[in-house]
């Protein structure tokens, strides 16, 4: 009972808040003096903040955010989830949410050894039904690990767990390169 009133709350926020743009604050610049790993993650726990306060599930708002706040949350998602449990997992726990926009916002960071595998990875989920992965979250252990037995992405992920620097401290380069975009307030050294 509790669940289910849970996922209907969730579904009345989704659409009284449908609307709601998540708003990043922004970064503040002493995040400039931290490396680009540290970097990249208080970015993503400012847009995460930010999905939070627009109400709703944070997958029902990921589309509002600007795009450069999306990328992000976007790509900072994928590499926790790649690096936790391989892109078996990461497209199963998106939901196929990000497929709209994940290779545009990963096109974003330029030339990467990322892009081919990342691309690789997406192209052979588009050739899959996900829909029942989708049912299943929270559910069946069994099922969801089905799909690691008949080795689905094991290529893709092999080559991903060796590039270096990983996709989180490229996504950190990215915001230092291009702070305007990022920063919290004005420029101190403006004043």
């Amino acid at each position: 009972m509790k669940n289910f009133l849970q996922r209907l709350k969730v579904l009345w926020e989704n659409w009284i808040y449908a609307n709601r743009k998540p708003v990043p604050a922004g970064i503040p610049f002493p995040g400039l003096k931290t490396s680009d790993t540290d970097l990249a993650k208080i970015a993503n726990e400012e847009v995460s903040r930010a999905l939070k306060d627009a109400r709703g599930s944070f997958n029902s708002k990921v589309h509002l955010l600007p795009p450069h706040w999306r990328m992000v949350y976007t790509l900072v998602r994928l590499d926790a989830d790649v690096r936790n449990g391989g892109f078996h997992q990461y497209f199963t726990n998106a939901g196929g949410v990000y497929d709209a926009f994940l290779l545009d916002d990963l096109n974003t960071l330029g030339e990467t050894p990322f892009r081919k595998v990342i691309a690789a990875a997406f192209q052979e989920y588009r050739g899959l039904d996900y829909t029942g992965q989708w049912e299943n979250r929270g559910k069946s252990w069994e099922y969801f690990t089905a799909a690691y037995k008949d080795g689905r992405f094991r290529e893709q992920e092999k080559m991903y767990y060796q590039i270096k620097p990983s996709l989180v401290e490229l996504v950190g380069s990215f915001i230092r390169r291009n702070f305007v975009m990022f920063k919290q307030g004005p420029d101190p050294a403006q004043k």
